[in-house]
């Protein structure tokens, strides 16, 4: 065998190698992939798409914070849900308002019509 064709079987040796699906771990609590960049180094990614710096900084958070993810997420929607709460009773006083004006004008109206000759 010459010394070419040995390079090349080398080659197809480490091509073979490179097929195999890398290094992946899923740290689900943090929503963070850690692949291996082929060259020994571990990349996170976040998967939600959030950018590194801001990965490291939920990452942080997340270790520091007394709160799960999903129970600050239900808090959003709690605070969320008594906005909109708010918002319907605000409208459901304007719509009472608006009822009780109604009833004074037709009693009005009814009045006028009943002393017209």
């Amino acid at each position: 065998m010459s010394s070419s064709q040995s390079n090349n079987n080398n080659n197809n040796n480490n091509n073979n190698s490179m097929d195999e699906e890398p290094f992946r771990f899923e740290n689900k609590k943090h929503g963070v992939i850690f692949t291996d960049d082929g060259n020994g180094s571990l990349i996170a990614t976040s998967m939600e798409g959030w950018a590194v710096d801001d990965l490291q900084a939920r990452v942080d958070a997340a270790s520091k914070s007394p709160f799960t993810e999903s129970q600050i997420m239900l808090w959003r929607i709690h605070c969320g849900s008594e906005d909109l709460q708010k918002r319907l009773d605000e409208k459901t006083e304007e719509c009472e308002r608006l009822k009780a004006l109604n009833a004074v004008l037709q009693a009005q109206l009814q009045a006028q019509q009943h002393q017209q000759p």
